[in-house]
């Protein structure tokens, strides 16, 4: 009888020891996100219906998207390319729901790796398992552009004016000899990301190929700065400089060009630098 007893015990505590609710965890459907491409919005007829003036007509080949989610540190990214005899193309984004989405467009020529415009849209609500499109003309575009503010002694700040000789794939720049520093100062047209620079540069949607410094980005525009170091104050002597060019992170918006895309105009290619 005992051993009855310890049997159906065993048979009892198996039954409603293996009994184990499980929690049902709601996963959201993801929806789409359609971001609408007009091709002939990009060439200097279009423009205008966008609000935008036209410096040159370099044609649009590719535009890439990227959509951030800043409260859930998530990103998503895609592009398209430029198909012959269609008006029309579409960058299409599988993302889940959210309240607030940041949406980021760079439109670029990909044969000549040049970036032409730059786009944004901001505070975007993702419903869940929804379809939002959203048309050029809802999207804030800006010219993809840099200026150069001038070459100034570090020492005084007075502005200096090199000589500039440029060569098919070096440059020569000169300054008087007597000079210690000196500061090149730019700056780079950004509305992806306001203020302070990120912590490191991989962060950077927009950058700099050859050698300088971000700061500031306090009204569309990020300064950016590169120094020229004269190892022999007085002597006249010769140094290299890696260049300065401004540029889109290709990378970031699920483009090709490996170094990323040139804004325009052209920068300085790597550089002689001759102190006389």
């Amino acid at each position: 009888m005992r051993r009855v007893w310890l049997l159906l015990l065993l048979v009892i505590t198996v039954l409603t020891g293996g009994c184990v609710e499980k929690e049902y965890v709601y996963v959201p459907h993801n929806s789409v996100l359609n971001v609408q491409i007009i091709w002939d919005e990009f060439t200097e007829s279009g423009a205008a219906s966008l609000g935008l003036a036209m410096v040159d007509d370099v044609e649009v080949t590719m535009v890439g998207a990227r959509v951030v989610y800043e409260k859930e540190s998530a990103v998503f990214m895609q592009s398209v390319a430029r198909e012959v005899a269609k008006a029309e193309g579409v960058i299409t984004l599988s993302v889940p729901p959210t309240s607030k989405a940041h949406l980021y467009v760079a439109a670029v020529n990909d044969v000549r790796e040049e970036a032409i415009w730059l786009g944004v849209k901001r505070d975007i609500t993702i419903l869940e398992d929804t379809i939002l499109d959203i048309p050029m003309e809802d999207v804030e575009w800006v010219r993809a552009e840099w200026e150069m503010v001038g070459f100034f002694d570090v020492d005084t700040m007075e502005e200096v004016v090199p000589s500039i000789s440029h060569g098919e794939r070096q440059s020569i720049i000169t300054f008087p000899k007597e000079l210690e520093r000196v500061e090149l100062i730019g700056r780079v047209r950004d509305p992806f990301q306001p203020g302070p620079p990120p912590p490191t540069w991989r962060e950077l949607l927009i950058g700099l190929i050859g050698e300088g410094y971000i700061r500031n980005n306090s009204d569309g525009w990020r300064e950016m700065y590169s120094h020229f170091e004269n190892p022999k104050p007085g002597e006249e002597n010769v140094t290299e400089h890696l260049g300065f060019q401004p540029a889109l992170s290709s990378e970031m918006f699920n483009l090709s060009a490996m170094n990323g895309h040139s804004i325009l105009p052209a920068g300085l290619k790597p550089l002689i630098v001759r102190w006389e």
